[in-house]
């Protein structure tokens, strides 16, 4: 996943690039509407120029309180707030543009708030949204994995490990499938899950939390902190316990995380 820095350089330049081709667009508009002779085309091609920039400013104004929603769960690690700010966004929503995106959003919203139920029947009602695409059908699987493990349904995480297993090795036009996830993070838990203490533990200790976002890290420390409790590492437990508090969460995965 991008880092904070990467994410808000290559959102800040595609929105320099979106206003800097928008001034163009009126600035051209405007020259050619001064040229014209005639009135009722000027008045045409006023109305066509304010119709054309309101939509794309209003579309830009959407995508804003989109990207504000996605730092809200992932980087303030507030679910609630950010579940708030996308219901505000769906009802300015008058293009239904972002209908899909709240159905992924609403994966994580849920396991933030550990409500793994509700997002296991949260995918299987939009299932066929889930299986629409590669990369909607790697969320999928690993959220079946990760809420199945949460619930101790380990019948059910083993099958979906298997799954995501043939998806990583599976490349799409010569390309494998996005990177939406720390494979090393699922290996772990997976191993947890066979209560293959040992090397879950060395894989965990493996992992790579550099490019990891808040939200990514507060799930990684949690299940790292859970495994040295089972295995009696009081002194690592305790270490990634201070991790989490240091987050500053308000997630029920960060609140939890903080009373181990």
């Amino acid at each position: 996943m991008k880092s904070l820095e990467k994410m808000s350089f290559s959102q800040n330049a595609q929105q320099i690039i979106s206003y800097a081709f928008y001034i163009l667009f009126a600035g051209y508009s405007i020259y050619k509407i001064i040229q014209t002779e005639f009135i009722s085309t000027k008045v045409l091609f006023i109305l066509l120029l304010a119709v054309i920039l309101g939509i794309a400013l209003y579309s830009e104004h959407l995508k804003h309180l989109y990207r504000n929603t996605i730092k809200t769960i992932a980087f303030d690690l507030d679910p609630e707030k950010a579940n708030n700010e996308f219901n505000t966004l769906l009802k300015k929503d008058v293009f239904h543009a972002y209908n899909n995106d709240k159905k992924i959003f609403d994966t994580l919203y849920y396991i933030d708030q550990m409500e793994y139920k509700k997002c296991l029947e949260h995918i299987e009602e939009n299932s066929k949204f889930f299986h629409s695409s590669i990369d909607q059908l790697l969320i999928y699987h690993y959220t079946k994995f990760y809420c199945s493990f949460m619930l101790n349904d380990l019948d059910c995480a083993k099958q979906e490990y298997n799954k995501l297993e043939r998806m990583r090795n599976t490349k799409v036009k010569g390309a494998k499938v996005s990177p939406l996830f720390n494979w090393e993070f699922m290996d772990a838990i997976y191993l947890v899950s066979r209560k293959d203490y040992k090397q879950s533990l060395n894989v965990f200790k493996s992992v790579n939390t550099e490019n990891m976002n808040p939200r990514e890290k507060a799930q990684y420390y949690y299940q790292f902190a859970m495994l040295c409790n089972k295995i009696k590492e009081k002194s690592l437990s305790e270490n990634y316990k201070n991790k989490i508090i240091t987050l500053k969460g308000l997630s029920n995965t960060c609140k939890k995380g903080e009373i181990l």
